[in-house]
Parts: C-alpha cells; structure tokens; sequence
C-alpha cells in the first residue's frame, strides 16, 4: 500500500467538503455527486454532462496516478482514496451542519421524506454510502487502468 499517493489523491475529497459547505450550492453538488452513479436524474443544464467529464478525468487521474505509483492492490487503493474522500466530506458537513444545511435545503427535504430525527445520522450514512459506490468505481478504474499502464510499460521495454 501506498499510503502517501491514497492520501494525496484524496485531498480532493477535502476541497470539496470545504467548498460545499457554503460556496458550492445543493443544485451544483448534487450533479458533483450523483451525476457519476445515476445518469437519468433531473438536473439543471449543462451541469450533468460538464460534471460527468470532469469526474471521468479525475478518474482516469487517479486510477493512472495509482497504477503508476503504486506497485500492487491497485483496486483497494482506489476503494480507499473514494472512502477517504468520503470521510473528508462527511466530517465537514457534520462540523459545519449549520453552515452547510442553509446552502443545501435538498437536504432539509430528504431528512422530512425519510422522517428521520437525526440528520447527521442520515448524512453520515448517505456519504459513506455514496463513498463505496465511488470506492468500487475508482477501485475498477485503478485495477484496469494498471494493466494498460503495467502492460504498456513491459511492451515498450522489450522493443
């Protein structure tokens, strides 16, 4: 394991949980988030296919960057940089829930759908929900991405 480039590449996780809790809003985050994992949900244009780009690179990125830098485990490696991400973005939305739930009123709605009485339990599950959704993701990412890049790199040596 290399711990170094899994905690490098999940500062991204960090940025973002800075920049939502009040300067990126619901209607932007939400298509950050889902956009990877549910294509058919209702948002706002251009934002589903501009973040869906963006985080098709920051895959490609990171699964390239552990295929690289890493010499093995390549699928948990990219399963941890997404938990870590996750656990980054959680930790912030609970330490600033009052900050962070006045940009986000989406929120305010589910808490109500699901009739729960303790938002940050509902936050918590859902982050780290969605961070194994993205682990599996960039996990397969990483381990494909270190066979084209391991392969590559022995065919070019033997020429």
């Amino acid at each position: 394991m290399n711990w170094k480039v899994v905690f490098i590449l999940s500062i991204f996780g960090l940025i973002v949980a800075l920049g939502t809790i009040s300067l990126i809003p619901q209607r932007i985050e939400s298509s950050f988030w889902l956009m990877i994992y549910f294509n058919n949900l209702p948002m706002p244009e251009p934002f589903p296919k501009l973040e869906a780009v963006i985080w098709l690179i920051v895959y490609i990125f990171s699964g390239y960057i552990i295929a690289k830098f890493c010499s093995n485990k390549f699928f948990l490696q990219g399963f941890i940089v997404s938990v870590l991400n996750s656990l980054w973005i959680l930790i912030f939305h609970i330490v600033y829930f009052n900050s962070y739930i006045p940009t986000h009123t989406d929120m305010i709605s589910l808490f109500e759908e699901m009739s729960t009485s303790h938002p940050k339990l509902t936050i918590a599950f859902v982050n780290l929900a969605f961070g194994v959704l993205a682990g599996i993701v960039l996990g397969l990412f990483s381990f494909i991405t270190s066979k084209i890049v391991r392969n590559s790199f022995f065919l070019s040596k033997k020429s």
